[in-house]
């Protein structure tokens, strides 16, 4: 059997043909965490934006961003001009603009729309659920147009900054709480004008049980976003059964986004070691680069910050490869908080040849924790390899083709890797 060099091999990741074995193992510092630029997951740079201020991010800076490893922006749309009246033609506009300006910077879009950062006055600083239904309907072809670089579409809309709370009166019952029907026409709206299978996601564990029955249509899109991450026992009122409801989170979050901020020190919880624990058992896909300054300060400060850097979403890992009689034989594991989040194929060709598909794969199956030895039948070294991203607009870029963890390698414009042998 011939053994293949694992610094060759480097946008060859998470997908499994022919799978020999699976099983669990142990994390391993065996890279000393270096940091990846790997699509999809890790530090998100925040930005918001107004129809009367708050110029979009270059995409010089956006290619700044990337550079220091951050692949996902969270752009918050605020459209409070537009409370009373349809979003301006202009406005929807420049969304689409902001859109394919990250396409540009190589970068990712979580996404969120809200009418105001204020809970004073909901009544009229947000929108009606009329007028809210109406802009999701108009936001629409927006989001449909540029949907390859959509990573998640937060539920958004309703309260101050989005996140369901201080909500107009027409989302709320007589007790303050929050009214179910009006709620559930929104996320179903939202379901319609996001197209599959960008995920979307909302605040709370309860928000998601009060807008979907178990197994109900459309609740296997939709994740969770903790904004008040590590900040007291029950993360701000992000829980109101905390062991009760971090119990099913810990399910759903196995297959369904996860991700969020910190919003303020609040020790021994916010610390990095109570930190890395939740980010694993939640699976978190991604955290905010920017807030809170002072918690992610603290990480710096206690030795745990590249980890938590290095492991946020996937981080896979390739073991071994080698060659034998029946193909090429691969040993990847999972390193990270999560799986994938997305699917992706596996393709291969010998040098110059026609490109083929392996067979039997589902790249999310990697999951944390996970290693796995998997065969590709009737392949020799030399071969090319990669696993793009699957939309045809971006596939044949190399920026958004998933990336090892192993030290890094040249690869081509469209993501391709050779891989040779190293022994005789």
């Amino acid at each position: 059997m011939k053994r293949l060099a694992p610094a060759l091999l480097a946008p060859l990741l998470c997908a499994f043909c022919s799978c020999d074995e699976a099983k669990t193992t142990p994390v391993e510092n065996a890279a000393g965490w270096a940091p990846i630029t790997d699509s999809g997951r890790g530090f998100y740079r925040h930005t918001e934006r107004r129809s009367t201020a708050d110029a979009p991010p270059s995409v010089e800076t956006m290619r700044t961003w990337r550079a220091d490893g951050a692949t996902l922006v969270l752009r918050v749309f605020y459209l409070g001009e537009f409370t009373r009246s349809d979003i301006a033609e202009d406005f929807l506009k420049a969304i689409g603009d902001d859109f394919k300006a990250v396409r540009e910077a190589g970068m990712k879009a979580i996404v969120r729309f809200a009418y105001s950062p204020s809970m004073d006055a909901p009544e009229e600083h947000q929108a009606g659920e009329e007028l809210v239904l109406r802009h999701i309907s108009q936001l629409a072809p927006v989001l449909a147009a540029d949907s390859d670089v959509l990573h998640c579409v937060q539920a958004g809309f309703l309260g101050a900054w989005g996140e369901w709370h201080s909500v107009h009166p027409d989302f709320r019952e007589n007790d303050g709480s929050l009214a179910p029907e009006p709620c559930r026409r929104i996320i179903h709206a939202l379901l319609e004008a996001v197209p599959a299978p960008v995920f979307l996601q909302v605040r709370t564990p309860r928000q998601k049980w009060m807008l979907f029955d178990s197994g109900a249509p459309g609740a296997g899109r939709v994740g969770q976003h903790n904004d008040c991450f590590l900040a007291s026992p029950d993360d701000v009122g992000t829980y109101q059964d905390p062991d009760g409801e971090k119990l099913w989170l810990e399910t759903e979050t196995e297959s369904l986004p996860m991700g969020g901020e910190t919003c303020g020190v609040s020790l021994p919880r916010s610390s990095g070691e109570s930190a890395l624990r939740e980010l694993a058992r939640f699976h978190y896909n991604y955290l905010n680069a920017d807030y809170h300054p002072a918690v992610l300060g603290s990480w710096k400060d206690d030795g745990t910050y590249q980890e938590i850097a290095a492991r946020l979403g996937h981080r896979i890992r390739l073991l071994e490869a080698a060659t034998s009689g029946t193909g090429l034989h691969l040993t990847l594991r999972n390193d990270g908080f999560a799986a994938p989040l997305y699917d992706r194929t596996l393709e291969y060709r010998k040098p110059g040849g026609k490109s083929l598909t392996a067979d039997g794969f589902t790249v999310r199956s990697l999951k944390p924790g996970i290693e796995r030895t998997i065969t590709l039948p009737d392949v020799s070294a030399p071969v090319e390899i990669r696993f793009p991203d699957p939309h045809p607009r971006l596939k044949e870029r190399a920026d958004y083709a998933l990336r090892l963890a192993n030290p890094e390698v040249p690869i081509d414009s469209a993501g391709w890797l050779t891989i040779e042998t190293n022994s005789p």
